[in-house]
């Protein structure tokens, strides 16, 4: 197998921080040798902290501003995901990280509700009147 040879400098190795657990011990993890880069995972991760889906919570934003920190102090490139608007994208990049990603089911969500919001914008002006009625073609 020709391929062998070369497979381990093809390997990325991307940590997931998603637990209460992983934060802990974030300066460890980030000490291991080879790490490519890592990625915040704020929905578990809120969920691990009791806020599930909440990203402001000050012990959310404050577990948050650790693992940059640590990540920041052991040179591991961060990641996010998942920003969908380009404000939340300016954000993270002006945090340090280096990659977002986006979920697509928030993205069509978002979409959807923007529709709806113009649909109710719309003045609705029929009348049964407006309408021929049958048999007068």
């Amino acid at each position: 197998m020709d391929c062998l040879p070369d497979f381990g400098e093809k390997i990325v190795c991307s940590l997931l921080i998603e637990t209460r657990e992983a934060v802990q011990n974030i300066d460890a993890i980030f000490a291991v040798d080879g790490i490519d880069n890592s990625i915040v995972a704020p929905f578990d991760l809120s969920t691990s902290l009791c806020v599930s889906g909440q990203f402001d919570p000050p012990n959310f934003l404050e577990v948050v501003g650790a693992i940059e920190a640590a990540a920041k102090a052991k040179s591991v490139p961060l990641d996010a995901g998942p920003a969908n608007i380009q404000a939340e994208i300016d954000n993270l990049f002006s945090r340090g990280y280096r990659l977002t990603g986006g979920f697509d089911v928030l993205q069509i969500r978002r979409v959807v509700a923007e529709l709806v919001g113009n649909f109710r914008l719309i003045p609705v002006r029929l009348r049964c009147s407006s309408y021929p009625s049958k048999g007068t073609g």
